[in-house]
């Protein structure tokens, strides 16, 4: 049943794969974050009596991601998070991306991205920890989770 009142963040994560059917939860993450824009363009003219008249232009979106850098989980199981990330940016490969409750009947958020920016942060004394920024290519699709 659709969450219907104020949304828990901790339900929001960030999932990957080659399609909203196949796509797995970031390990560990402890933030998530969906932008999305659109671009004006001036269209002012000497008939704008000195005020600026702006038209659409390209929309873009992007996701952003940070969270609790590990290998393998308490179990001792292999976790998707940094190092697949690296693999994927080096190679310049593109991804599926979404951000998703994983509660029946919410709304997802998904498409098609690059990994513009991965960083580790491991501060002494203190868990080491990930940020990851991924920029959408063409269409952001707006989904009902099943």
């Amino acid at each position: 049943m659709a969450t219907n009142n104020v949304i828990n963040g901790t339900l929001a994560v960030i999932k990957t794969g080659t399609t909203h059917a196949d796509a797995t939860t970031i390990a560990l993450s402890t933030s998530a974050s969906l932008s999305f824009s659109m671009e004006t363009r001036d269209i002012s003219n000497k008939g704008s009596a000195g005020w600026r008249e702006l038209l659409e232009a390209q929309k873009s979106w992007s996701v952003s991601c940070e969270g609790v850098y590990a290998m393998l989980d308490a179990s001792g199981s292999a976790v998707k998070n940094y190092e697949d990330f690296f693999d994927l940016m080096t190679a310049r490969t593109p991804l599926y991306i979404e951000i998703n409750t994983d509660v029946t009947g919410d709304i997802y958020y998904g498409g098609e991205c690059y990994i513009t920016s991965l960083e580790q942060t491991a501060p002494m004394e203190d868990n080491m920890t990930y940020s990851m920024s991924f920029e959408g290519t063409a269409t952001l699709s707006k989904g009902t989770q099943a």
